[in-house]
Order: structure tokens, then C-alpha cells, then sequence
């Protein structure tokens, strides 16, 4: 996602979309991503680290 002033994420179902969970955090944040989800979207964001 390019262009977007603010941070954003998006747990997807398919790779092209059907949205599981979003976020727009104002600060850091703490995604958990479940393996079942099967892809993760994000822009306008820091660099994101595994915890």
C-alpha cells in the first residue's frame, strides 16, 4: 500500500484480500499473526521486527 499518511496493517485471508483483522496504530504496536492467517498487509509503517 503506497501513499498512506498513516500506519496501517491488514491479517488477510487469501492473498488478495478477505480482511481478518486491521489497525492503524498511532504508536508502536504488537501484531500477533495466527497460522491460519495467509498473508499480512501493511504500509505507512516503521519496519516491523519479529518478536
Amino acid at each position: 500500500m503506497t501513499g498512506f499518511p498513516m500506519c496501517y496493517w491488514a491479517r488477510l485471508r487469501t492473498t488478495t484480500g478477505g480482511v481478518i483483522a486491521t489497525g492503524m496504530p498511532n504508536g508502536p504496536a504488537t501484531v500477533t499473526i495466527q497460522a491460519t492467517d495467509k498473508a499480512f498487509q501493511t504500509g505507512g509503517c516503521v519496519e516491523w521486527t519479529r518478536a
